[in-house]
């Protein structure tokens, strides 16, 4: 991270943002008066049961397109 949150947060990790959802651009139908960005380092993420982040990189075959059964899933 290089302490510019706008480019840090297009870094692989988590990038967590609690209040406003900028409704104009994402469609959200509410609104909050405060936003919160968190950014993390070195996280390990999993969806579902496959880990698709490790130590903050891309973990090997996370990028790979979803196969038929779980998107009718």
């Amino acid at each position: 991270m290089i302490g510019v949150l706008l480019q840090d947060e297009k870094i692989p990790g988590v990038h967590l943002a609690f209040g406003d959802p900028y409704g104009s651009q994402t469609g959200a139908p509410w609104k909050s008066r405060t936003h919160i960005d968190v950014l993390t380092r070195g996280c390990n993420v999993w969806i579902d049961d496959e880990q698709v982040i490790a130590g903050g990189r891309y973990a090997d075959g996370a990028l790979r397109t979803l196969d038929e059964t779980r998107l009718s899933g």
